[in-house]
């Protein structure tokens, strides 16, 4: 039933973005699965749906989809963080902090479920079965990497220049999150 749910639901949305666009019917599933994942494409559906000639470009165009990180280098990222996180004593963010990093990430559209295929791996890893737990970004279970004192949000904030979503400065660098942005 959960998948028969799942699959209503993305038809209603096919059906809502369409209206919202201006069309006469749903858009096409892989519109709407770049509008979720790209939020410049989204924007952009919006701006051209007065203008047909563009929005039937940018319909007929959806910019690919991102491809899930290969288990193999999620889990060199894993035992990364988890040396880090080792190095660092173990420590953890006050509980203020966490939640604000994990109001953020809820608030995230890069916020996902496990991709399809490394369901296992993020149970393995502690997140909730079905959920939206895992960041697009960097992959990582965003309940474990909110907690550690050393992570950083991959994603700029989206109205802040300089800071990350999580409202903390964005560091240059070269951690596993900031080379995943460029994947």
């Amino acid at each position: 039933m959960g998948a028969r749910a799942d699959d209503m639901t993305i038809v209603m949305q096919c059906n809502e973005l369409g209206k919202i666009l201006g069309l006469r019917g749903p858009v096409e599933e892989r519109v709407l699965t770049a509008a979720v994942q790209n939020p410049s494409y989204a924007a952009n559906l919006i701006l051209c749906r007065e203008t047909p000639v563009f929005l039937h470009q940018l319909l007929a165009h959806p910019p690919p989809p991102r491809d899930a990180i290969p288990t193999g280098e999620l889990l060199r990222r894993g035992a990364d963080a988890l040396w880090r996180w080792a190095r660092a004593g173990f420590t953890s963010v006050e509980d203020a902090v966490l939640q604000r990093r994990l109001d953020a990430c809820q608030a995230c559209p890069n916020l996902s479920h496990p991709p399809e295929g490394q369901e296992l791996l993020y149970k393995l890893a502690g997140t909730a079965a079905g959920s939206k737990s895992v960041c697009r970004i960097c992959g990582c279970p965003v309940a474990r990497k909110a907690a550690m004192t050393f992570e950083r949000c991959p994603d700029a904030h989206p109205d802040i220049a300089g800071l990350s979503r999580w409202g903390e400065p964005t560091i240059q660098e070269t951690s596993h999150t900031d080379q995943a942005k460029g994947a």
